[in-house]
């Protein structure tokens, strides 16, 4: 199972220590890559284009995967696949966007794309220990 839906309003945080998550009615049967790659889009998604956000990003996504590596190991397949399962999401929200008519949503996610696909060596390097 997966929560589906964990950006950071939905995880409850304590003098910086992890307490919990909420909101869980999109809990599904799911790849357990995508909650660890949707938290980190949902951080990345407004602040890719500001240079010193998308730097700071990457360590941030960097800690977040290590941190679920910790507590529940990624295969060696999953740790493979985290670029595409980044660009994966992002295309779920372009459908999406498009299926609202909202243009200017579905450009910001193609940019968001394109800037994926810029740093997909660093992505790809990542090394979770």
């Amino acid at each position: 199972m997966i929560h589906r839906d964990p950006h950071p309003s939905n995880v409850l945080f304590d003098r910086g220590r992890l307490t919990g998550f909420i909101d869980f009615e999109l809990v599904t049967h799911g790849l357990r890559l995508f909650d660890v790659c949707y938290c980190g889009s949902a951080i990345l998604v407004t602040g890719f284009r500001d240079v010193e956000k998308a730097r700071k990003w990457f360590g941030l996504f960097h800690a977040l995967l290590c941190g679920y590596q910790e507590h529940q190991a990624l295969t060696v397949w999953e740790r493979a696949c985290i670029y595409e399962m980044l660009v994966a999401i992002q295309v779920i929200f372009l459908a999406y966007w498009l299926t609202q008519d909202n243009v200017a949503e579905a450009v910001h996610i193609g940019e968001l794309l394109a800037w994926l696909k810029e740093h997909k060596g660093i992505l790809e390097s990542l090394e979770l220990g």
